[in-house]
């Protein structure tokens, strides 16, 4: 799990730093995109959830980050419902349980009887 770079509440909106904090972000989630295994965790935080100086979470905005973590890890271990692929089944000769089930068809052009008379 990756956690998103939050935004800094000490600085203002339009700051460099808060710029480039949006363009590493939008870079993350482009790079881990086609990563089946690797959850990115946005962290949307206020104002609220810093100390004074706007730089570190209080104890509000700790909480808040423990519980989307915790969310988001208990949502990789739900059960997913997957569809069955239903596929035809396939008789290989190769098999010899199945040979003996095979129903045999025999043309009647292509027999050829030897000289004995079988």
């Amino acid at each position: 799990m990756i956690v998103t770079v939050p935004h800094r509440h000490d600085l203002l909106i339009i700051s460099c730093i808060n710029n480039e904090v949006q363009i590493f972000n939008r870079k993350l989630h482009k790079s881990i995109k086609n990563k089946g295994t690797v959850r990115i965790l946005n962290l949307e935080t206020i104002k609220e959830d810093f100390i004074q100086h706007g730089l570190h979470h209080n104890g509000t905005g700790k909480i808040k980050v423990v519980k989307l973590m915790s969310q988001k890890i208990s949502q990789l271990f739900e059960a997913k419902k997957k569809h069955p692929v239903i596929l035809k089944w396939k008789i290989t000769q190769n098999d010899p349980s199945l040979v003996n089930s095979i129903p045999k068809v025999i043309r009647e052009d292509l027999v050829v009887i030897d000289n004995k008379g079988r």
